[in-house]
């Protein structure tokens, strides 16, 4: 998130919005977001471990839980801490099974059955609040946590180290074109290629990895029409 929390800052500085977006459920820090998970559970990716069913989540990761976990979400302060609050956590999972999900934050607690292709749970949090304490329980494939303001702007970062940008057309489309509805997703940022570029050695290789990659580009506008692709290239290498 390092390059993407300068961008972010400073739409919402111009446009409104606040928290960090779309972030894992699993223990991690960043200069904006905190996010401590009672326990670490069994991941899964589509351009690494993968799983059985293409049901990844916008990710293209998700988090295999069985039993429970408490999630403890905090932004810390900053210079400009009033936008960078956040009154809205949503929570997305799928797959359930058993029993299915339940879903509580604060004095909310949500109940989906099994068999639910994708969860969205969504809780508001007082304004003046920095944090957020959620408890999900049951078995399901957890997808990720929203962070976000009832209006303005708001930027998930989707990292994926180590990926050529080649898998998203294994990903699950009812899953993404709902995603990318439901959080009216107007641009799509893509940044591929610097893991490739020691790979290729010839003209035909490039070429390859191109019109791969432009299947990409096509299949996430057949699944989110409305939004405009920006696509960057190697920058480090």
């Amino acid at each position: 998130d390092r390059i993407t929390s300068t961008f972010r800052d400073t739409l919402q500085k111009h446009f409104g919005g606040g928290g960090q977006g779309l972030v894992p459920i699993r223990t991690y820090y960043t200069s904006s977001t905190n996010c401590i998970a009672s326990q670490e559970l069994e991941r899964y990716m589509t351009f690494a471990r993968r799983a059985e069913s293409n049901k990844y989540g916008p990710f293209g990761d998700f988090a295999k839980l069985h039993g429970s976990i408490d999630l403890a979400l905090s932004q810390p302060d900053r210079k400009n801490s009033a936008k960078q609050r956040f009154n809205k956590v949503t929570v997305l999972a799928g797959s359930t099974k058993g029993h299915g999900l339940t879903i509580s934050c604060g004095s909310k607690t949500d109940q989906f059955p099994a068999d639910k292709d994708m969860v969205r749970a969504v809780f508001f949090i007082p304004d003046n609040k920095a944090r957020a304490d959620v408890k999900i329980s049951g078995e399901a494939d957890l997808y990720g946590i929203l962070m976000d303001s009832n209006t303005g702007i708001s930027v998930d970062n989707v990292p994926m180290r180590g990926s050529s940008g080649l898998s998203f057309t294994s990903m699950n489309a009812k899953q993404l074109k709902t995603f990318y509805e439901n959080e009216n997703v107007k641009m799509i940022l893509m940044q591929f290629g610097g893991n490739i570029v020691p790979a290729v050695k010839t003209e035909r290789q490039i070429s390859y990895f191109c019109r791969k990659i432009r299947k990409q580009i096509e299949y996430i506008l057949r699944l989110a029409p409305d939004a405009t692709i920006v696509f960057i290239g190697p920058s480090d290498m």
